[in-house]
């Protein structure tokens, strides 16, 4: 109950029940206590009250969660903190081990909906987040996550003191029962649930349009931490608190560079859009000692690659800029290049569709060329022999004259034949000059993409070569 909604026939009521028990006059005695016991009730649901109780009317002024804010939105505040109440006071049924609470996409869902909806879903994130830190005793390093609908809250526990190295890694687990649990469970590999879970937990917790890199060194690994117990936990539902705690420690472990590179990305991502937090974020790591809030020396590692060189926001902006334009670059040429060798293929269907038909005509006209050359060979063969003397001319004029008349029959079926499969020829011919002209461009292009790719790997080099000194001075810490 919203303490603003008790009134005086409430405060009247708990009076006539309490007569059943006690005598009016000792009611009255006990009117501070009655008070009293009525303050502490509103307590437990974080509700500071001053009561004061007349004859006809009773005040109750209430301190407000938010000064900053009105009574309409302390109202929503206490709902939020009476379902979350009621779900601390149900570990049974929302604590699946004892480190880890986990409230449903049903209750997130009612959780919102006492919120005014003129909050954005980050805002009310915000508001119930920070009722959560209070009502489940937070250290700031305890973790809240908002993932695939649900809220999970991962609570602390004292690390047990082991005597060999290898079994404080592990909470006494060998890794060979750890790669054992991973065949089992995840015979696929087990970076693809991670990797499905990573944007949302860095959007969700590690968002560099807002955090600080205090708040994010302090936090990095236990969120992450708490986001492989989250994806182990939605794959074994009966893994105890020990087996948990070793088997997402050695999973961290072998999958921490590939969880930093996703986040190292992420952040060159905001970089590339010109984040000012994350330009902020990047400008910290300049190798330079402070002295912190708590007079503590600090050193802001420089971001350093392997090759020792030392790069700033300037510097990663640029490489970032190349690479972006790199990318569109490479992009272009390869889908001209699809598009080149695509009109490719079309011209060579096309003649190969005009194949049998045109090889036809060519060995047609080929035959009757054969004749033509066959029929002016014995020509000239006769007229040779003819021209040795008068004698033999006159014997073989007729069969000379014969074999002239011939080629000229044979010439004009010839232009027949070619007449015929004029058509045929040209369509062959305009399809094989169109196939050669797209595969010479084909063939210049993709010389040109082979070299546009030569400099994206030039440019990616750089690029990774950040994205690796990233990792190294998030994991200094």
């Amino acid at each position: 109950m919203y303490v603003l909604d008790f009134t005086k026939e409430h405060y009247d009521a708990l009076l006539k029940s309490l007569e059943t028990e006690f005598s009016p006059e000792l009611l009255r005695q006990k009117k501070g206590t009655i008070k009293q016991a009525i303050t502490e009730h509103f307590a437990q649901t974080f509700q500071e009250i001053i009561l004061s109780v007349y004859e006809e009317h009773i005040e109750v002024n209430k301190t407000l969660i938010d000064p900053s804010k009105d009574a309409a939105f302390d109202r929503c505040l206490v709902q939020c903190d009476l379902k979350l109440l009621e779900i601390k006071n149900n570990p049974e049924r929302y604590q699946p081990v004892d480190i880890l609470w986990a409230i449903p996409h049903e209750r997130r869902v009612e959780l919102f909906s006492y919120f005014n909806t003129a909050l954005s879903n980050e805002e009310i994130k915000e508001q119930i987040r920070d009722r959560l830190s209070v009502l489940f005793e937070l250290d700031e390093d305890e973790i809240i996550l908002f993932l695939r609908n649900n809220i999970y809250i991962r609570k602390n526990v004292a690390a047990q003191k082991k005597r060999e190295a290898q079994e404080r890694r592990f909470a006494g687990k060998s890794p060979e029962e750890m790669k054992e649990l991973c065949t089992d469970y995840f015979p696929d590999g087990i970076w693809p649930g991670i990797e499905a879970l990573l944007p949302d937990t860095i959007e969700d917790r590690l968002n560099f349009s807002t955090i600080s890199n205090r708040k994010f060194i302090k936090t990095f690994i236990p969120v992450f931490r708490s986001m492989v117990e989250i994806m182990l936990l939605e794959k074994i539902k009966d893994l105890g608190r020990d087996d948990l705690i070793a088997f997402s420690g050695f999973t961290l472990r072998n999958n921490f560079d590939a969880i930093l590179t996703v986040t190292a990305k992420n952040l060159l991502e905001h970089i590339e859009k010109r984040d000012k937090n994350a330009e902020t974020f990047i400008k910290y790591y300049d190798g330079s000692v402070i002295i912190d809030d708590e007079g503590k020396k600090v050193v802001q590692h420089a971001i350093l690659d392997v090759h020792n060189q030392k790069w700033n926001y300037s510097s990663i902006l640029s490489i970032l800029m190349q690479w972006k334009e790199a990318k569109v670059r490479a992009a272009t040429y390869e889908e001209k290049l699809k598009q080149l060798l695509e009109r490719q293929h079309t011209a060579e269907e096309a003649v190969e569709k005009l194949e049998p038909a045109n090889k036809g005509a060519v060995h047609e006209i080929d035959l009757f060329k054969e004749k033509v050359n066959n029929n002016r060979k014995a020509f000239k063969a006769l007229k040779t022999e003819c021209e040795r003397s008068s004698k033999i001319m006159q014997a073989k004029r007729p069969e000379l004259i014969k074999l002239r008349d011939l080629d000229r029959d044979l010439v004009n079926q010839l232009k027949k034949i070619y007449e015929k499969h004029d058509k045929v020829l040209k369509q062959y011919s305009n399809r094989e000059k169109e196939f050669q002209n797209w595969h010479r461009q084909a063939s210049d292009h993709a010389k040109q993409f082979k070299e546009v790719l030569a400099q994206k790997k030039v440019i990616k080099g750089n690029y990774d070569g950040i994205i690796r000194a990233l990792i190294t001075v998030f994991a200094k810490r």
